[in-house]
């Protein structure tokens, strides 16, 4: 029987999302379960019954836990450790004050669900509305049905590398207008990035690790949060 068939996992609705533990073998509610102290880029959950994480379970049930999590728990702050609040106001980013005319929106396209969760959990952060999606095919569906204001997407993806989705998005009538950037740990070079941006026609380049300061002045440079002065 393999891991995920010993320890499953059924998300149940927004509020609450059932798992057994690849420990105790005890149910629990992820919803409600506390975060693990670990120092660790990614930390995951305290089972209520035996106290113990899931930092070292196989990999097979991590993916299958936070592929199937509700993105309530997948994109929160607490499951990085990184602190997006300090990175943010570091950033010094000029949104100004008041309220929010309209939340820009984001739309993280990467393979890895880690990468894409830690993206969009940070975008959330600074006030924008986040999508997802895993690999360039959910990615066009989406474009084409929702008013986008950004594309973030990783550059090395299975099937379909990003700067070529990047370069199919800026060819059609509709996408010569949207804004992409692509993150890549590879293509680091000055002759890659300006490749990336004249022959792809991405607008901007990050590279990974991310600089998530760099991500923050993009955004704002590209997708500004207009807001109403406060009375």
């Amino acid at each position: 029987m393999s891991a995920i068939q010993q320890h499953e996992i059924t998300p149940s609705s927004t509020f609450t999302y059932a798992a057994r533990c690849v420990n105790c073998d005890e149910r629990f509610d992820a919803m409600g379960a506390r975060w693990c102290d670990c120092v660790t880029p990614l930390r995951t959950l305290q089972c209520p019954s035996c106290r113990n994480c899931f930092c070292r379970a196989p990999f097979p049930y991590k993916r299958k836990f936070w592929s199937d999590a509700p993105r309530q728990l997948s994109q929160d702050p607490r499951r990085f450790y990184v602190q997006f609040g300090a990175t943010v106001s570091k950033a010094a980013v000029p949104i100004g004050r008041g309220y929010a005319k309209r939340r820009p929106v984001i739309l993280v396209v990467d393979d890895d669900e880690s990468m894409r969760s830690y993206v969009a959990s940070y975008v959330e952060q600074l006030g924008y509305r986040s999508v997802t999606a895993s690999n360039p095919e959910v990615a066009f569906n989406l474009i084409d049905k929702l008013r986008l204001d950004v594309i973030i997407t990783d550059a090395l993806m299975p099937k379909m590398d990003g700067r070529e989705m990047c370069r199919l998005i800026k060819s059609s009538e509709a996408g010569r207008s949207q804004k992409v950037i692509v993150m890549t740990s590879l293509y680091k070079s000055r002759a890659s990035q300006t490749e990336a941006i004249h022959k792809f026609g991405a607008d901007a380049i990050v590279t990974k690790p991310l600089d998530l300061g760099a991500l923050t002045l993009l955004l704002a440079r590209l997708a500004p949060i207009e807001r109403e002065a406060l009375a």
